[in-house]
């Protein structure tokens, strides 16, 4: 087991003491056993057995990524850390510029006005996230970064994580983006990132077109048109549960079929 033992090195007002040392200091305790000090310590993230634990930790204005105790990134801000289920750990860091980047594996990638969060496919192989410069946001995958938008959504991976949705605004209209190939493009995008299916080969998700609600499957919008659509689930492979709304009054609708 594990757990942070700290009084978070923190001024009465709750904010972090920076500058100076804390006489209150934070450690991580693993298996009884107390590691180093620091002024904070933030973030914790872990693999299931606890062979790998990550986190984000201050020592006066500077931070650092640990994992298993040992320092191997450096932060002139609070990072944000997430840990695969395989071990492997990344996270977004701040330079000394203020720009930011992302961290894996011993390497630090290209940098950004901004960096999101790290998003780990679900066996861990793949690692996407969003990136902000100019005014314009792209997401990245393994490295390989996606073309700029005005903004996108929080990317999501297929169960099998060998396929990526998200949504993706240009000129006022949203679209869901899959594998890097862009979907008909819409008002606005309801149920955002795109829900994959179980097998991973079905994209489902609801949209707005023409000032009703559609659902809308594998690119092709489905009939009949809705006032509102909530809550887009799959129950098995080809089989789609939905809560629509049309006047006034609320319908659990199944589709299959497609």
């Amino acid at each position: 087991s594990c757990r942070s033992r700290c009084c978070s090195g923190r001024t009465r007002s709750g904010r972090p003491s920076r500058g100076r040392r804390s006489p209150c200091r934070a450690r991580l305790v693993r298996n009884g056993i107390p590691g180093p000090a620091h002024d904070f310590i933030m973030g914790l993230a872990a693999t299931p057995d606890l062979a790998v634990i990550a986190c984000a930790a201050r020592e006066g204005d500077d931070w650092a990524v640990l994992v298993n105790d040992s320092s191997v990134a450096r932060s002139v801000g609070p990072p944000q850390v997430r840990v695969a289920p395989d071990g492997r750990v990344a996270a977004t860091i701040v330079l000394a510029d203020l720009r930011q980047a992302m961290f894996s594996n011993g390497v630090e990638h290209r940098s950004h006005d901004k960096v999101s969060e790290p998003v780990f496919s679900p066996d861990g192989s793949r690692l996407a996230y969003g990136v902000a410069d100019g005014g314009l946001m792209a997401v990245v995958l393994d490295a390989d970064q996606h073309r700029y938008y005005e903004a996108v959504t929080r990317p999501e991976f297929s169960p099998g994580s060998d396929r990526l949705a998200y949504a993706a605004r240009r000129a006022g209209r949203w679209c869901i983006v899959v594998d890097d190939e862009e979907g008909p493009w819409f008002e606005a995008i309801i149920e955002s990132p795109a829900l994959f299916g179980p097998d991973g080969r079905t994209v489902a998700y609801a949209a707005r077109h023409a000032g009703r609600t559609v659902l809308v499957v594998d690119g092709v919008v489905q009939e009949p048109e809705y006032d509102g659509i909530r809550q887009v689930v799959f129950d098995g492979p080809h089989r789609i549960n939905f809560i629509a709304l049309r006047n006034d009054t609320l319908l659990a609708v199944t589709r299959t079929g497609f």
